[in-house]
């Protein structure tokens, strides 16, 4: 999904519209009509999922056996029904779709038709079709069901191939490659995914007496999961958007264990647009896929049944704490083949400058950074402060790269005893805030630092490669006294990937650090190699915080 459609999602729901068209100034059909590399690109992918569909379907579904003459409604250039017919030969085929889609049709032993669904559709036993409906509204899924409906015999069936949406969301990747291709489909014009209740209700409403699901899909795990892949740019425009939208700060102030209803959530937005409850709905569904939200349903008096929505634990850190904190303002980059292919910074390859330039040059988005930077580190230091015990015997302290402060000045309220050097780059500890026990001094860690009894270092190593952090922890080095050590806060990539949380942050910070300004996360072993060529001799892990490791390089064993 192209990555400026997240920025859009926001303005759809509060004021309608769809994000492609205010992306891209025209809808998708007319984007893909007027570029043939992407039109190539889309329908390439379309062959490749519905090849291997329609394997499965041949291989699980017996439905065709008793069928003599069967239409595919939106068959394209007729491969799906020319693999149905290779398989069951007794069949005669015709292919159904648009004239100019069908008058270039490749040469399959079938029968090229071309017309509209919306005004008619060819006589036959059986109509089938595999992702047609989610292209659509209701009202149009009406209207061609019930051209489908004239077309067959009293025998006769539609056998239709969708995705389902649970209609309480789950957190399996069955359900989550639905939701992702649900907002892909909002997205993009303004169709959807849909329950099974809402397939049947459809069918009957067009005048079809009974629906058979056979479900085809759901023990293909493997399948699912490589398609949620795929899909996942899907969670992060999500997850931005109801950020934005502040959904997550209106259910905790709705108070503890609330759940509310996407209708309750609106009601707090500043928007008209009538359609924002159903989309910030189909939202709300993958986040809950995802463990973000809790999902329940209840029962409206019309029948119909309506999603409620709280806060997981994992919200705790996406909402704002008692200090106003939170990692919501965390935001992630991309542009990577061309770096791996050509070299360079794939920040520079996007913005045509560093992200020190970029920053500089923009306000608002160093405000972002900065308040992205103090709500993180304010969290971890408040947790390295409980479960770290190596600041009891420092006297001089210096915070190497300590901004305005504000970390080191959270050490010296624990521990008043300690004299406080905030070190770093002249121009920012200028204007550095005035906190009892902390000296400001300026200057660069690749020249010299101020000696001190312990240096604290939180999340430097990660800006800088390998020759960079050696020549600063010389420098470090040569600051302290033998019994000195630096205390440094980072992140641990694992030496053999994992696949649990703390990992997985460990590596979106690697990737992170390597399109904005060519730095890097590092293992365990790397952190002490490092120390190492810097003259330190001893070296352990502390603690954790979180999931930052807080370790100490001792200049002496």
């Amino acid at each position: 999904m192209n990555t400026r459609l997240r920025y859009h999602v926001k303005d759809a729901i509060l004021e309608g519209a769809l994000p492609y068209e205010r992306s891209h100034g025209m809808s998708i059909f007319a984007h893909c009509a007027g570029d043939y590399r992407l039109s190539k690109l889309f329908n390439n992918a379309m062959v490749d999922v519905s090849t291997m569909v329609v394997k499965k379907i041949l291989a699980n579904y017996k439905g065709f056996e008793d069928v003599s003459t069967l239409v595919d409604r939106g068959g394209n250039k007729g491969a799906s029904l020319s693999m149905i017919i290779s398989k069951y030969p007794s069949i005669r085929g015709i292919n159904f779709d648009l004239p100019h889609v069908i008058c270039d049709k490749l040469e399959y032993p079938v029968t090229h038709i071309g017309g509209d669904m919306f005004v008619s559709i060819p006589k036959a036993d059986a109509i089938f079709m595999k992702s047609v409906f989610h292209n659509w509204d209701d009202e149009h899924c009406k209207k061609f069901m019930k051209n489908c409906y004239t077309a067959l015999p009293d025998h006769g069936k539609v056998i239709a191939c969708e995705i389902f949406i649970p209609t309480i969301p789950e957190t399996n990747d069955v359900a989550r490659m639905a939701y992702n291709y649900d907002t892909f489909m909002m997205v993009t014009c303004n169709a959807r995914e849909r329950t099974k209740l809402e397939f049947e209700a459809l069918g009957k409403a067009a005048g079809f007496e009974e629906e058979n699901n056979h479900n085809i899909m759901s023990e293909e795990m493997a399948w699912s999961y490589a398609m949620v892949l795929t899909a996942g740019s899907a969670l992060p425009m999500v997850l931005k958007t109801v950020i934005e939208l502040d959904v997550l700060e209106i259910i905790k102030r709705a108070g503890p264990g609330a759940r509310l209803s996407p209708v309750e959530i609106t009601t707090e937005l500043p928007t008209q647009n009538p359609d924002a409850p159903t989309m910030l709905d189909r939202l709300l569904q993958l986040l809950a896929s995802y463990s973000i939200l809790t999902p329940s349903v209840r029962n409206l008096p019309d029948g119909r049944v309506e999603r409620l929505y709280g806060l997981a634990p994992v919200c705790q850190f996406l909402t704002k704490d008692q200090d106003g904190h939170s990692l919501a303002t965390e935001t992630l980059l991309y542009q990577v083949k061309d770096a791996i292919l050509e070299g360079g910074i794939p920040y520079e390859k996007s913005h045509g400058m560093s992200i020190f330039a970029h920053y500089a040059s923009d306000c608002r988005l160093t405000k972002l950074f900065n308040n992205a930077m103090v709500d993180v580190s304010t969290m971890v230091m408040q947790k390295i402060l409980q479960n770290y015990k190596g600041f009891e015997d420092v006297s001089i302290l210096v915070d190497m790269g300590g901004n305005k402060g504000a970390s080191l000045s959270m050490i010296i309220s624990k521990y008043p005893n300690i004299r406080g050097i905030n070190f770093d780059l002249p121009h920012v500890v200028c204007d550095g805030s005035e906190y009892p026990g902390v000296t400001h001094i300026g200057g660069d860690m690749f020249v010299s630092v101020p000696e001190a009894d312990a240096i604290f270092t939180k999340s430097v190593f990660h800006n800088w490669d390998d020759e960079h952090c050696i020549k600063f922890m010389k420098n470090c080095y040569t600051a302290l006294p033998d019994h000195g050590k630096v205390i440094a806060c980072e992140l641990f990539i694992p030496t053999i990937p994992e696949t649990n949380d703390g990992a997985r942050m460990a590596y979106h910070y690697d990737l992170v650090m390597m399109v904005a300004c060519k730095a890097r996360e590092r293992t365990k072993q790397e952190f002490e190699a490092l120390g190492k060529a810097a003259g330190f001799e001893g070296f352990r892990v502390a603690c954790s915080a979180y999931d930052f490791k807080v370790m100490e390089f001792f200049k002496k064993n």
